[in-house]
């Protein structure tokens, strides 16, 4: 909550995809919480981040549905490791990887979110995968890998080149496979 690096912008572009969602809902589909992984950030520092990140929403958002959390040194490596999410103190404050971890409400991670802004649709679909409890199949990645969002047109477009470009490896890789088994048996048959 101190850190003056990238965690506010993490929390900027969180406070502004919460102010665009609208297929889900605070407190009766999800809640937010931010961890402060500094022992030396305390509750009341973390209830005046929390008051300028609400007003950064943009509009209506129940406070009691973003918790700002703080904690010993202890406590927070517990949970932090619990969710598998490393962090290191170096000369400038942390280091650490930018991301919002989406935790269904039994406990399991049900996706990583990486950046510092996020699409209201990718918020949306891992808060109802989180409240489903599933994980991202592996059906699902391939249609993330074959499709993107294109913000300007608020559509998904299909992407040629990568999809090409794959079939394309894949094909060379194949026939070089096929070359060498085909050209050891010829080896053999002599």
């Amino acid at each position: 909550l101190s850190c003056m690096h990238v965690c506010p912008v993490l929390l900027t572009g969180l406070a502004d995809v919460l102010g665009k969602l609208e297929m889900v809902a605070p407190g009766r589909d999800f809640q937010v919480v931010a961890l402060s992984f500094d022992e030396q950030d305390t509750p009341p520092v973390a209830r005046e981040k929390k008051k300028n990140y609400i007003k950064a929403i943009g509009r209506p958002f129940p406070e009691k549905e973003w918790k700002f959390l703080t904690g010993d040194a202890g406590a927070i490596k517990r949970f932090t490791d619990s969710v598998g999410y490393r962090f290191q103190r170096d000369d400038h404050g942390f280091s650490h990887p930018v991301t919002l971890i989406v935790i269904a409400p039994g406990g399991k991670i049900v996706r990583y979110l990486y950046g510092t802004t996020f699409l209201p649709f990718d918020v949306t679909m891992a808060i109802t995968e989180a409240q489903e409890g599933k994980v991202v199949s592996t059906a699902r990645k391939v249609l993330r890998y074959c499709f993107s969002y294109d913000p300007l047109e608020k559509t998904y477009v299909f992407n040629i080149l990568k999809v090409l470009g794959t079939v394309i490896i894949v094909f060379v890789g194949s026939f070089f496979i096929y070359l060498m088994i085909s050209t050891k048996r010829k080896r053999g048959e002599r």
